[in-house]
């Protein structure tokens, strides 16, 4: 079940190593926590979200393939770029994702009572 594909794609250290290589290259590293039912979101269908994502902003998205240990109903997902800049793009381009999402919206804020 591994969306991202590649070599050494199976080893569960796959994430940490990306983001060690990335960072010993001088990249920036954004840590983005999402719902671990909402990871398909990002992904998207065979890819397609993630990768436009990458492409755009020119970061690489790192997403593991288990919810946190102290928090198994969250991922943190790893966003490495080049620049400050890509990184915070490609953050920002995976919250509004989530946004657009009607079950997160009513997560992050149940008092949206539009009839005040």
């Amino acid at each position: 079940d591994d969306h991202r594909g590649g070599a050494g794609s199976s080893n569960n250290n796959s994430v940490e190593a990306k983001v060690g290589e990335a960072l010993a290259a001088g990249h920036v590293l954004v840590e983005v926590e999402v719902p671990d039912a909402d990871v398909g979101l990002i992904i998207g269908k065979g890819g397609s979200t993630i990768k436009m994502i990458q492409d755009t902003t020119g970061s690489q998205i790192q997403i593991p393939q288990a919810g946190n240990p102290d928090n198994p109903s969250v991922r943190t997902i790893s966003v490495t770029s080049p620049t400050r800049d890509g990184a915070e793009a490609a953050k920002v381009a995976i919250e509004n994702l989530l946004k657009s999402k009607p079950s997160y919206a009513a997560q992050g804020n149940p008092t949206q009572n539009t009839s005040s």
